[in-house]
């Protein structure tokens, strides 16, 4: 170490712990899904400026001379180290993927800080599957029966038949949740019950919240007037897929949101994805 000059020393000690603090920062703060080039980069630069600059504010208070021999190297690292860890801690504490469940609206707050499009397809830290968020929720429930069953009809990412112990099953197989809620009010407007309910099937569906609202006896037990909001339905469908290159992948749909599952290639995704981009439903 004697024969290689301080800055040079520095400067690759410094470059050393920015370059695994950086590691570390965007390992632990998930955005290692979403980060750019640039940013990367960016980050690097400003871990590797702290810790150089630590360095020397080491010097400083040792009262060590810049032309002394790098014989302290070991301790500059620490010292760096030590003082970007503290960065680290504080921006940690601003990292949504951390500090909370992933969610939709969580993972379109990191699209806007990093300024992906929000129907993108982006892999939740996590689960590791792959979200598209949409800009509005679908509408109502004839309009995602009629999305569904559009897939299902045309087949659009081009799924194929296969064998499972001398079975043929189908390219496309459709799994389906839906669930709402019937809410009583008195004559003063003031909740007084509420009836929860969830079907494997649209039509199964519709036929229970029909049959809750117009059951009279449900309403004189309830001491209140029946009413459903639609728009507080939740829909789901899932659809396992097999693909040509005999891989097997599920895409959900959501009022809010579609999921491919992890694991997939990314020419999948991208087939997927491409489907979407032509649908304003799932812009």
């Amino acid at each position: 170490m004697r024969f290689i000059s301080p800055i040079v020393c520095r400067t690759l000690a410094s470059g050393f712990t920015a370059s695994l603090v950086s590691l570390i920062h965007l390992t632990l703060s998930g955005y290692h899904y979403y980060v750019t080039t640039p940013e990367l980069a960016f980050t690097f630069f400003i871990f590797w400026v702290i810790a150089y600059l630590a360095m020397y504010v080491y010097d400083w208070v040792r009262e060590i001379p810049a032309k002394d021999t790098p014989d302290n190297t070991l301790q500059f690292v620490g010292i760096a180290l030590i003082c970007s860890i503290i960065i680290i801690a504080c921006l940690v504490m601003e990292v949504p993927a951390i500090q909370k469940e992933i969610t939709p609206s969580s993972l379109n707050e990191v699209n806007q800080n990093y300024h992906l499009p929000p129907a993108d397809f982006v892999q939740d830290p996590h689960s590791k599957m792959f979200i598209r968020n949409f800009s509005e929720p679908i509408q109502d429930l004839t309009t995602f029966i009629t999305l569904i069953q559009t897939v299902v009809d045309l087949n659009p990412w081009n799924c194929t038949t296969y064998l499972v112990d001398g079975v043929k099953r189908p390219a496309m197989e459709k799994t389906e949740w839906y669930s709402g809620k019937v809410v009583y009010e008195d004559a003063e407007a003031r909740t007084v019950g509420i009836i929860t309910t969830e079907s494997q099937t649209a039509a199964a569906f519709e036929t229970d919240v029909r049959t809750i609202v117009g059951t009279a006896a449900l309403g004189s037990a309830m001491g209140g007037t029946p009413s459903h909001d639609s728009s507080e339905d939740g829909f789901s469908t899932t659809l396992k897929c097999h693909a040509s290159n005999d891989e097997l992948y599920t895409v959900t749909f959501k009022r809010e949101n579609m999921t491919v599952s992890s694991n997939v290639a990314n020419s999948t995704i991208t087939t997927v994805e491409s489907w979407a981009d032509t649908l304003p439903i799932l812009s």
